[in-house]
């Protein structure tokens, strides 16, 4: 019997969480699930060292970069753009028109947005992958736990920078 694949379209929010603790491989493991992110997330990733690490993983193939070519698709993305920026709105018109999951952490606008335009469970936070790596036992809870205290320390730091 074949697994069904859930298509998981990631977001810069989740892209960049993996690449700052460098724990791809969990992506990576995970069974079920295949992971897509579109040219508009890259064009977000400014930090040199977060986006080679991301390239690697699309070299790898554990990421495939998926166009934007269905003009309802482009249609969607622009009418998005009024409300998100560029990367969460391609992700959400992408999502939209495969009835894909988007791998998103916003939690102001995003959510609502993927209810209304895709459904509800078409969403998942880098807290709800790092469970489902629980679940598969890839990574125990202590990892889990160490993980989300290096994302918030990281956090805490750009803020500090950002108001200096």
């Amino acid at each position: 019997m074949m697994m069904a694949v859930a298509v998981v379209v990631l977001d810069t929010c989740v892209l960049i969480s993996f690449a700052q603790v460098h724990r791809f491989d969990i992506l990576q493991d995970l069974a079920g699930v295949e992971f897509l992110t579109t040219e508009h997330v890259l064009e977000e990733i400014t930090d040199e060292k977060q986006r080679e690490e991301i390239e690697l993983q699309i070299r790898s193939g554990l990421i495939n970069i998926q166009k934007l070519i269905n003009p309802a698709t482009i249609q969607m993305y622009f009418e998005m753009r009024r409300y998100i920026g560029p990367g969460e709105a391609s992700c959400i018109a992408l999502a939209r028109e495969n009835n894909w999951i988007i791998g998103s952490d916003d939690k102001k606008k995003v959510p609502g947005l993927v209810s209304e335009h895709i459904g509800d469970n078409h969403l998942i936070t880098t807290k709800q992958l790092l469970r489902r790596a629980i679940n598969q036992v890839i990574i125990d809870s202590e990892e889990v736990e160490d993980i989300q205290r290096t994302l918030e320390q990281i956090s805490r730091e750009r803020i500090k920078e950002m108001l200096t």
